[in-house]
């Protein structure tokens, strides 16, 4: 039996956090500004009991360890989930692949799923994927769902790897990803412009660098980028230089649920 714990995703309650620094901005604007990095750097947490053939390991990091599940046998294939994503999202292609001759590896990024840590930033992401990536064989191919598209491509490792590339629903631009997940909460702009001077200052990374379009436009790997038929127009609008090269194919998905759609299991088919 498999079953899973949701962790802080109570809207209420996100509701009512947010409510508090608006209030806090005037009468303790130190306070409010803690929150409100916490608020950005902290994702919800979803985890979930795997099946007992499924094995496990850590890879340790600078940021913390990455959780690693690894199921089938064969060549490897990665996974790597987006933000308050989990490794457990990719178990039905796990199944997938492992049935073709795989041996299908999600990895669980820290501050996710049963990590310890709570918090990160997306340069802290980039990093300890990097640091992983590392350790491990090359795989033959990446499979990355939402902010992890930007994590694997822009590690350094990700610049002598050149196999195939799957991006499901992924963010071409962070910088404005948690821009508008700040405009959402109502927070003031100057909050949000000192957290990415504070990110240049601690992380070593400037959020508008971090675009996903430049990180592929020397990849020569072949690339596709799946994602919902209703909002294909609009990546074509954001990526039309992207789109144009000869390596990068756009898939369509009918599905609202673009990670758990029929479209991956058979683009896996035809790619593998």
């Amino acid at each position: 039996m498999q079953y899973s714990r949701h962790i802080n995703n109570e809207p209420l309650l996100s509701k009512l956090h947010s409510l508090t620094i608006n209030v806090l901005s005037l009468l303790a604007p130190r306070l409010a500004y803690r929150m409100f990095i916490d608020r950005l750097q902290t994702p919800r947490k979803i985890q979930h009991q795997w099946s007992c053939d499924v094995d496990r390991f850590s890879i340790n990091t600078p940021i913390g360890k990455i959780r690693a599940f690894a199921y089938g046998e064969g060549e490897d294939i990665w996974l790597v989930h987006g933000w308050s994503g989990h490794a457990h999202q990719y178990w039905p292609l796990m199944q997938a692949l492992a049935e073709k001759g795989y041996r299908a590896i999600a990895l669980e990024l820290p501050a996710h799923g049963y990590s310890r840590r709570n918090q990160v930033s997306i340069p802290q992401l980039i990093r300890a994927f990097d640091s992983a990536a590392r350790k491990m064989f090359s795989p033959k191919m990446i499979i990355a769902h939402s902010i992890g598209a930007t994590v694997v491509a822009n590690a350094s490792w990700f610049k002598n790897y050149q196999d195939k590339l799957i991006l499901v629903e992924p963010t071409f631009d962070p910088y404005l990803l948690q821009y508008e997940k700040m405009s959402g909460y109502r927070f003031n702009d100057a909050y949000f412009e000192r957290y990415v001077h504070h990110i240049l200052k601690r992380d070593k990374a400037l959020l508008t660098n971090l675009g996903l379009v430049e990180c592929l436009m020397d990849f020569t790997g072949e690339t596709h980028i799946i994602h919902e038929a209703k909002s294909i127009d609009a990546v074509l609008e954001q990526v039309p230089v992207l789109a144009k090269k000869p390596n990068v194919a756009l898939v369509c998905a009918d599905e609202n649920n673009v990670l758990e759609s029929d479209n991956i299991i058979q683009l896996l088919r035809k790619a593998c």
